[in-house]
């Protein structure tokens, strides 16, 4: 089971580098929660729910939960928790710290990294072992905030970005390009998609995605083939609970 879930976790996951001005320039997509189903060669096995809000001070919050579904929970209960918090600093995302959390297995892991962007280290913390740190760059981000960043991108028209995220204790770039448009029947109805691929470092691409521009560039559809297998996560449900200032929807 755990290899099932495994790159749920890390879609996008689910992004300009360096920062352009068009991009730091571009609307912050509104809060939203987001339900989508899990598949595994088209057998649903879990559900994973997505959640963005925004607090004080320019802040914003990204969650993700991913549950199994109860008859698996009978054999591997496995859930996981996944957090990013930081802020809105000169039109830039800022990620203030990020978390990973599997529970309900015997190989559960947690995993916390802290951004200090004064002295330009990320400390990160697996489990009880002992903390490390790494150089900082600029225009670092973690797993959930380049996705939020890739959103901004995409809806300001740009067809290729690449990111430097922390990810596995290092640095590596994600680089994610548009293929072209795509229409799909959803959930919530036949939508209009942009096609995208993302790749990490050199290596060949690992996941197609549909984002949908009426739905404020939200992505509906994630795939992969891994192991002579195929995963997927689709829309189910959609909840837009307020906005924020300087957000935007995607609506025409």
């Amino acid at each position: 089971m755990r290899g099932w879930f495994r790159w749920f976790v890390r879609i996008l996951a689910v992004l300009p580098w360096p920062w352009v001005a068009a991009v730091s320039a571009a609307p912050f997509p509104s809060a939203f929660e987001a339900e989508y189903e899990l598949t595994r060669n088209g057998i649903p096995f879990g559900t994973m729910e997505r959640r963005l809000t925004y607090t004080a001070n320019d802040g914003y919050r990204i969650a993700v939960r991913i549950l199994p579904h109860k008859v698996l929970t009978l054999f591997h209960g496995e859930a996981v928790n996944e957090e990013a918090v930081g802020r809105r600093v000169g039109g830039r995302l800022r990620p203030d710290r990020y978390r990973f959390e599997r529970q309900g297995s015997e190989q559960g892991r947690r995993l916390v990294v802290e951004f200090d962007w004064v002295e330009r280290r990320a400390t990160m913390l697996v489990d009880d072992d002992r903390p490390w740190s790494m150089a900082l760059p600029a225009d670092a981000l973690d797993k959930l905030t380049q996705q939020l960043a890739f959103v901004r991108a995409l809806s300001s028209g740009s067809q290729a970005q690449t990111y430097q995220v922390a990810d596995g204790g290092q640095l590596k770039p994600y680089t994610y390009r548009v293929l072209g448009r795509q229409t799909l029947d959803t959930a919530l109805g036949r939508i209009q998609c942009i096609k995208v691929s993302r790749a990490k470092r050199e290596q060949p691409p690992d996941y197609t995605l549909w984002f949908a521009p009426p739905l404020g560039y939200l992505p509906v559809r994630i795939e992969r083939q891994q192991g002579g297998d195929a995963f997927r996560m689709d829309i189910a449900r959609l909840d837009r609970p307020g906005t924020s200032p300087g957000t935007h929807d995607g609506n025409p």
